[in-house]
C-alpha cells in the first residue's frame, strides 16, 4: 500500500512518466495531466472534508503549473485520491447534487474502493495503483444509496 509521502511522490512521478510515454502533457508531480486541450486533475491527501471537495467539484476549476507559469484551468475530470477514506458527507453531496458527479472519480485506498467513472487517464492510474498495492479497486457507485432506496 502506498502509505508513505516519499512512496507517493514516487508514484505520482512515475505516473507522469507514464503519461508522457503515452504522448500526454503531465505535471512532473503527477498533480495533473493534459489530454488534448483537457485536463485531468489528481488531488491527493491523507483524508479530504467535504468543503473542498464540494468547493472543487463546484468550480471544476483548479490552479495548474506549466513550466514556469501558474493559471487557473477548467477540469474536464477531478480524481481524488484519499489514503483513509472520505467523510459520509461526500456521499451525500453527490446524492443532494447528481449532476456534479460527472467527471468526478474518488479513490479511497484503505478500503481499495473506486468510486464514479475512469477516464482514460485514471484508467492508467488505476492501473498503476493496483500494481503498486497488489490489490484490485472495487468500482461502486459515487453516490451512496439512502436507507428508503435499500428498502
Amino acid at each position: 500500500m502506498v502509505e508513505s509521502r516519499s512512496e507517493t511522490l514516487e508514484l505520482l512521478r512515475d505516473f507522469s512518466r507514464v503519461c508522457g510515454e503515452k504522448g500526454w502533457k503531465a505535471a512532473e508531480d503527477g498533480s495533473w495531466v493534459k489530454v488534448g486541450s483537457e485536463y485531468d486533475v489528481i488531488v491527493w491527501s491523507n483524508r479530504f472534508t467535504a468543503p473542498t471537495v464540494k468547493s472543487m467539484v463546484s468550480s471544476r476549476r483548479c490552479s495548474i503549473r506549466e513550466d514556469e507559469v501558474w493559471g487557473v484551468k477548467k477540469a474536464k475530470h477531478i480524481a481524488f485520491v484519499a489514503t483513509n477514506g472520505f467523510p459520509r458527507e461526500v456521499s451525500e453531496f453527490f446524492n443532494e447534487n447528481p449532476e456534479l458527479a460527472s467527471g468526478v472519480t474518488l479513490f479511497d485506498l484503505r478500503k481499495s474502493e473506486r468510486r464514479g467513472r475512469l477516464s482514460r487517464v485514471l484508467r492508467d492510474l488505476e492501473q498503476l495503483l493496483q500494481e503498486r498495492r497488489g490489490r484490485r479497486f472495487r468500482a461502486r457507485s459515487l453516490r451512496a444509496r439512502r436507507a428508503d432506496q435499500a428498502a
